[in-house]
């Protein structure tokens, strides 16, 4: 976390830069199949806006980390806190399972994005 926030500090569009080339190289390119891809941690708005600048999805989990903590959260915890762009979202509670966070994203993965 502390390394990717130094460079962050440097250049705030180091990880959207490389994924953005990927992105244009995999899916500009005629003699690459398409493909899907799944990003499976977005904690700023620029990483977001580059998902959905794709035609990507984008999914929250919420988990209440709270009791975990030790600390005060980091800006990378927080950032997309008031994020309004989500597709869908999936809240976890003490009672929810892998399984149920399973089958959430299975029928999202059908095509059912609420």
């Amino acid at each position: 976390e502390r390394v990717g926030l130094e460079f962050r500090a440097i250049q705030p569009d180091v990880w959207v830069k490389d994924v953005r080339h990927m992105l244009h190289r995999d899916f500009m390119h005629p003699s690459v199949p398409l493909r899907s891809y799944v990003i499976d941690d977005v904690r700023f708005p620029n990483e977001a806006a580059l998902v959905k600048e794709f035609g990507g999805l984008l999914w929250r989990i919420n988990q209440d980390v709270s009791q975990l903590r030790e600390h005060a959260p980091s800006v990378c915890e927080t950032a997309l806190d008031d994020y309004d762009g989500w597709d869908a979202v999936y809240t976890r509670t003490p009672l929810s399972t892998i399984s149920d966070m399973k089958a959430w994203v299975n029928e999202r993965m059908k095509g059912n994005s609420s």
